[in-house]
């Protein structure tokens, strides 16, 4: 807890007081917990990690207002993103190539 508190202190904090400010990081915060929801198949490196370290990260920023440290939250949320939308165009890649292959040893078996 010391450690965190000699890294995250208050700082260039006017916009993070904004109503505004507070709705996008809930909505950020959202986003990213159903990223967490999200069924993945298991033995994938960093599925829930990434979100939940994003989660924190933001969380702890917002409450401390801390203005510097809420931008590497944005960073590591949209990290997690990017990942996802990797991660999910592989297993669709492999849908369809495991489809044909499927339908392929069908077509030989009769």
């Amino acid at each position: 807890v010391r450690f965190l508190e000699k890294f995250i202190r208050p700082r260039k904090t006017q916009w993070l007081g904004w109503r505004a400010a507070r709705i996008i990081n809930a909505t950020i915060m959202a986003l990213l917990a159903i990223l967490l929801a999200l069924p993945t198949p298991p033995g994938i490196l960093f599925v829930n990690s990434l979100p939940s370290i994003a989660i924190l990260i933001i969380a702890l920023a917002q409450m401390e207002e801390d203005g510097l440290v809420i931008w590497i939250g944005y960073g590591v949320a949209a990290g997690a993103v990017v990942y996802f939308i990797f991660l999910f165009k592989v297993m669709i890649i492999a849908a369809k190539a495991s489809g044909a292959w499927l339908a392929q040893f069908w077509h030989n078996l009769f």
